[in-house]
């Protein structure tokens, strides 16, 4: 007989998970799928999840319990209560039975038990996963809110660096002050010295005088005292020695400037950079193959194409050009005393501070052919360069380092594999150094310029070699590095110039991370430089159109002008092909193909310049529309701007004016920023000419701008238009130049009532790359152009000028009695009468009493 037993089961009790104890659990987290006990619930748990749903252990069976329960065959079918459901309609959306298939739901879509546990279980693994996720989080955040000493030792590392390297720089400070000081003292002392001694020179020369003043004086030789006496008064005519001390001759302290990268910063190993552009400038070069900034915070910047280099010093808003030369440029480097230039010669070439001529230098690497130059920190000058020859087919490819100008290069072939059969380099055209030592070399391997990353130790060992990323490069896109940088904080810069990306690598070229230029509208990027603040200056170049040698961008800012985009017509993805020309352009039809050639060219004239075309000779004779060579599909002319407009929104755009105005003859200076303005103020104020203080507020709404011209935005912005914004400053200079105050004035320039080429609006094109394929989207923007003037009269009371027209006054005033008499007495008719009272004839001897009867008569009267 055989029977069998059950085999004997054992439980482990769980501890609570948070404390990792053996004490009793009695909480569960259902976010954070945990057990813990009373204890760690209150002191740990709600500390760092307070909304989680926690539920008591006991509770905890009866909520599965519900859970599992729920299924169709535990419910009664609404319409047949004695059949248990079986099935959910879909249609209907309703649980149903067996019964109500054949009489109602015949040919719906339904849902049986077991695709509905299937669907619950999928949930059910899905909340696990979200549980242990929020388990995790929870964990984390817990690590992160804890005291920084405890779980933060990389932090702590850092900032005791920091605190050292302030120690070391203040102690480097210290001794460098007082070096500075004792040479001062010293220079000071040599000066005292020297000029003590002329005086002590002097003081015995005036003794000597003295004496024999002394004695001739007291001597009562007169033969004597008439022949020294010329002597001695010649002597007494010279002139005593002259304060000589010249303490200006001691040397001026000149301070340095400290920026952030003398001290250090923090850039971390830039495993999730991001770049934010801060300002962009377009200059006169297509091209910017090479780009060095100065330590006057200038920039040297090179076109190879068209073999330009150009001084620049970059401002707000413009590039100002300092000087320019015409050579061919392939690296260059600041260093104290002048520019060094690789011109692909054997010799480096130099431009001295402030010169105007590019001269040669003391480095040479004959029989090699400079490419790069670099100079490391510790000042040795670094060279990449081939051997004469074709650049893919010479051999002798080298990094060479330079310890002392004027010398022949040590080590000559310092960095080639001499140790295998293999050379390292096939083209170094770009080199850069670390701080601690390594060399970067960008190597070129093909004549489609793609390339690799070769970072050298100080032994000349190889460190690390970077070739792309697999998540970026591939074969058909493959890396084409053009320009490295290395960062304060030996992280190194790589331009991938065809894909548009920036490598980050570390010290010994391994990868960190890179970032897409794209996101940020930055397209071929090719050379770098860091500013003194620790700015990236990016350097780009232009994209190539076979049939369009030259074109630059950047239509948005003029002077005193700004222009605001307020609609679109978007032409996307042309490609440069051929197409039907649009019949909005040149408005001819094709209906004689033989003699379309010759009236196409001579209609050609009248082709604005933005639709760039090739002529074929050939038609589309079944849309009646001549072929061109142009990025196609062509824009569409008749093509409306949208209503509404797509850019609405900039309506409530602000714009602040700044303006500053002079009355020389009065020396009198006033800007639009009045004195009662402070900082609060001028955050809050907007323009309000109805306002006591915000007329004068310089910041403007645009949509308050163009409703005082009398004109309504939404209208405006579908199809553009200009505005005038005139500032006017008439100033009564008696009164107290505070209120000397700008009058704002808007009005319109353009008319609504246009019938053709209504608004304002230009094009302007985005370029980029799909499998190697140049693709382009067209943009014609429509907007409002506002332009700014600026008029003013000021006046201020003069006593010479009043006293002028006052007499000039009085003397009209006298020509006024001369010029009614002659009105009166020639051109009145009762000018007789006039002529009667005016004058009295008198004739003969009683002439006098004739005038004594005449003065009776008036005394009477």
């Amino acid at each position: 007989m055989a029977y069998s037993e059950a085999l004997p089961k054992e439980q482990i009790p769980l501890g609570c998970q948070l404390c990792e104890s053996e004490k009793k659990i009695e909480w569960k987290c259902n976010d954070c799928n945990l057990f813990m006990c009373d204890q760690c619930k209150d002191g740990v748990h709600f500390r760092i999840a307070k909304d989680h749903k926690l539920l008591n252990i006991k509770e905890i069976g009866e909520h599965e319990d519900s859970w599992n329960s729920f299924a169709f065959s535990k419910l009664n079918c609404q319409d047949h209560p004695n059949q248990p459901c079986s099935l959910y309609c879909k249609t209907c959306s309703n649980v149903i039975c067996l019964k109500c298939i054949v009489k109602v739901h015949n040919g719906h879509d339904f849902v049986d038990e077991e695709e509905f546990c299937d669907k619950k279980e999928v949930l059910q693994e899905g909340q696990k996963k979200v549980q242990s996720n929020l388990s995790k989080l929870s964990c984390r955040k817990g690590k992160m809110m804890a005291p920084e000493e405890a779980e933060n030792p990389k932090l702590l590392q850092i900032k005791q660096n920091i605190m050292d390297h302030k120690k070391n720089l203040c102690k480097i400070m210290e001794i460098y002050a007082d070096n500075l000081v004792h040479d001062a003292n010293q220079q000071f002392g040599t000066l005292k010295q020297e000029e003590g001694t002329k005086i002590d020179k002097e003081i015995q020369n005036m003794h000597a005088k003295n004496e024999a003043l002394e004695s001739i004086i007291k001597s009562r030789d007169f033969m004597k005292f008439l022949s020294d006496f010329d002597k001695l008064y010649v002597s007494l005519n010279e002139n005593m020695l002259q304060d000589t001390s010249n303490i200006s001759s001691l040397p001026n302290f000149v301070p340095a400037e400290f920026t952030v990268l003398n001290f250090g910063t923090l850039e971390g190993n830039l495993s999730h950079a991001k770049f934010k552009v801060t300002n962009q400038w377009t200059t006169e070069l297509r091209n910017i193959h090479s780009i060095v900034r100065c330590l006057d915070s200038s920039l040297w910047i090179a076109d190879n194409v068209n073999g330009l280099l150009q001084h620049v010093k970059l401002e707000t808003d413009n590039v100002n050009l300092l000087s320019s030369f015409n050579s061919k440029v392939f690296g260059l480097v600041d260093i104290s005393s002048c520019i060094l230039l690789s011109t692909e010669e054997t010799r480096l070439k130099k431009i001295d501070r402030g010169s105007s001529d590019i001269g040669d230098s003391v480095y040479s690497i004959a029989p090699l052919i400079a490419r790069d130059v670099h100079v490391t920190k510790d000042e040795k000058v670094v060279i990449t360069a081939r051997s004469p020859g074709k650049a893919f087919s010479a051999k002798g490819r080298s990094v060479v380092l330079v310890n002392q100008p004027g010398k022949r290069f040590v080590k000559f072939d310092l960095f080639e594999y001499e140790r295998y059969p293999k050379p390292l380099f096939t083209l170094p055209v770009r080199v850069a150094s670390t701080s601690n030592g390594n060399i970067c070399v960008v190597d070129t391997l093909e004549k489609d310029l793609r390339g690799r990353v070769v970072v050298i130790g100080q032994a000349g060992k190889v460190k690390g070699i970077y070739s792309g990323h697999d998540d970026v490069n591939s074969k058909d896109k493959p890396f084409k590095p053009q320009d490295i940088l290395a960062t304060p904080s030996d992280n190194i810069l790589v331009t991938d110039w065809e894909n548009h990306l920036i490598h980050i690598l570390n010290h010994d070229g391994e990868f960190i991370s890179y970032y897409n230029l794209k996101d940020i509208g930055i397209y071929y990027p090719h050379s770098l430089a860091l500013s003194t603040s620790g700015h990236l200056y990016i350097g780009c170049t232009g994209s190539f159109i076979p049939f369009l040698k030259t074109f630059r961008g950047k239509l948005y800012k003029e002077n005193n002008a700004f222009f605001v985009i307020t609609n679109l017509i978007e032409t996307p993805k042309q490609t440069i092909g051929i197409c039907s020309e649009d019949p909005k352009v040149l408005g001819l039809t094709v209906q004689h193909p033989v003699s379309v050639l010759q009236e196409k060219y001579f209609q050609l004239e009248m082709v604005s310049f933005l639709q760039v075309l090739l002529l074929t000779g050939e038609c589309n004779t079944t849309v009646g529309r001549c072929l061109i060579r142009a990025w196609c599909p062509v824009e569409n002319g008749a093509a409306k701007a949208p209503e509404p407009p797509a850019l609405l929104g900039s309506k409530d755009f602000t714009v602040f004016i700044k303006n500053n105005i002079q009355f020389p003859k009065f020396k009198v200076k006033r800007r639009n920023l009045l004195d009662f303005f402070n900082n609060s103020m001028l955050s809050s104020c907007r323009f309000n000419q109805n306002h006591p203080e915000d007329q004068y507020c310089p910041i403007f709404i645009l949509n308050d701008i163009v409703n005082l011209t009398g004109s309504n935005y939404e209208e405006m912005a579908v199809s553009g238009g200009v505005i005038e914004i005139q500032i006017q400053w008439n100033c009564n200079l008696d009164l107290s130049e505070s209120d000397c105050v700008p009058k704002y004035i808007f009005r319109r320039l353009d008319s609504s009532d246009y019938k053709i080429s209504k608004g304002y609006n230009f094009r302007y094109a985005k370029y980029y790359k799909e499998n190697d394929v140049e693709y382009r989207t067209l943009f014609k923007a429509f907007g409002i152009k506002f332009i700014l003037s600026v008029t003013g009269e000021a006046g201020k009371f003069n006593l010479e000028p009043f006293l002028i027209n006052v007499g000039s006054g009085l003397a009209i005033l006298g020509m006024a009695t001369v010029i009614c008499d002659i009105v009166v007495l020639y051109f009145l008719k009762a000018r007789n009468l006039y002529k009667d009272k005016k004058y009295l004839q008198v004739v003969g001897d009683d002439a006098y009493k004739q005038l004594d009867d005449q003065n009776d008569e008036d005394k009477s009267e």
